[in-house]
């Protein structure tokens, strides 16, 4: 999915979901997890780097609810 400034790369499933405190819990552990080990990319080294790399507006937004599933998406300028 593009517009004319951002492209959006969009992963979603149609599974269990996650509840917003657990997907919470998921994301920090692996900012803690990152901390240990210099071979673990996780999901908030990619979401750290993206912002980083691309600045504010761009990165990885999870997304879950309890019976409809989960949504990843990672949005990057389109020309960089």
């Amino acid at each position: 999915m593009q517009n004319d400034d951002t492209v959006i790369f969009e992963v979603s499933d149609n599974g269990n979901g996650i509840e917003k405190k657990e997907l919470d819990k998921i994301i920090k552990s692996d900012e803690q997890d990152n901390r240990k080990s210099f071979n673990s990319i996780g999901i908030s080294n990619i979401k750290n780097r993206i912002a980083l790399i691309y600045g504010d507006g761009y990165g990885l937004i999870m997304e879950s609810a309890l019976g409809v599933g989960t949504t990843t998406r990672i949005t990057i300028p389109k020309d960089k």
